[in-house]
């Protein structure tokens, strides 16, 4: 029988925040963009984090960002839309595969090629969570214009997914679903039922926003306040949050 253990929940997610606000505060450093953002192997975690454990390891990217935003002397009002994009970033892949997965697997485990592809796919879709919905924030405010941190966002997290994510996945859910940490695992994961399709419509806003994106990116002058996309961007994001919470 599982158990609905709230302390151990609140525990996971303490360790996950703090693994993730430290990891954020230790790169803080190595700037693209300053005061918007570096060179971030923390992106590695969300779909690792988001995958395994739902809606704990999600709040653990988004608050774990938000901390490593307010230590490392970056908070803005664009940390808001930080806290939304990284938790979207975990949340979105796991949302989309449960509602995928077969009655036997409980979570993705990479164990061939088709697994893989089906990791790196949900990398994708996580990487553009976090791309459509950040910039939003960063482009009203003036700090960096929507059409030039899409692709920044896009390709640091996708990168740091594939290469380190990949690696730390890998490691982490057998740990979970056939090791050692299993009982802790079956207490904190979430168990939200997710259909076919809402999983489906989930997918297809995300790759939606993807689109819409690149195309924004590669047609629009990179300057601030373009309504075109902002407008666009913004009716998609929310759709997108929407559809995740649903």
């Amino acid at each position: 029988m599982r158990v609905n253990n709230t302390t151990e929940k609140l525990t996971v997610s303490a360790l996950l925040t703090a693994i993730f606000a430290v990891t954020a505060f230790a790169f803080k450093g190595f700037v693209i963009i300053p005061g918007i953002t570096e060179i971030r192997p923390v992106n590695a975690f969300p779909i690792c984090f988001g995958l395994l454990f739902g809606n704990v390891g999600a709040l653990a990217c988004g608050l774990g960002n938000f901390i490593g935003d307010l230590v490392g002397g970056t908070l803005t009002p664009a940390s808001m839309g930080g806290f939304i994009g990284n938790y979207a970033m975990a949340y979105i892949p796991f949302k989309i595969w449960q509602g995928i997965k077969t009655k036997n697997e409980e979570v993705l485990l990479l164990k061939d090629s088709k697994h893989y592809i089906k990791f790196f796919f949900l990398c994708l879709l996580s990487s553009t969570a976090a791309a459509g919905i950040i910039p939003l924030f960063t482009d009203v405010i003036q700090m960096a214009p929507y059409t030039i941190l899409f692709g920044i966002i896009l390709v640091n997290d996708l990168v740091a997914q594939l290469l380190l994510g990949t690696i730390i996945y890998k490691f982490l859910a057998p740990l979970m679903v056939e090791g050692v940490l299993r009982k802790t695992w079956l207490h904190v994961r979430d168990e939200h039922v997710v259909s076919i399709g809402q999983s489906r419509f989930l997918t297809i806003i995300t790759l939606l926003c993807l689109a819409m994106g690149v195309v924004f990116f590669f047609t629009t002058p990179k300057g601030y306040g373009n309504s075109l996309v902002l407008y666009t961007m913004g009716i998609i994001s929310v759709i997108m949050v929407g559809a995740m919470k649903a």
